[in-house]
């Protein structure tokens, strides 16, 4: 709140060529919701995301910085497994 921030996670950085840049997002967004779940905490969305079918598609909703405001971007993510 002191920095004006919308509530959720905030991603810090997101590493080029990633499924996670390839699926739209950005370093700077705040992950508010997974598919219809408000996410808060990034263990909110540690556990949601984990309990996703790996091949699965999702969204995940995010509020970006435009200027002096935040407005609403929807990526489309496949969820994948770490080897």
């Amino acid at each position: 709140k002191e920095h004006n921030i919308p509530e959720g996670v905030f991603v810090k950085e997101v590493v080029t060529e990633s499924p996670a840049m390839r699926a739209g997002l950005q370093s700077g967004d705040v992950i508010v919701k997974v598919n219809d779940t408000v996410i808060l905490t990034d263990a909110e969305f540690s556990k949601k995301i984990e309990n996703l079918i790996p091949g699965t598609r999702c969204e995940i909703q995010v509020k970006r910085l435009s200027g002096d405001a935040y407005y609403d971007v929807t990526c489309e993510v496949e969820i994948g497994k770490i080897k």
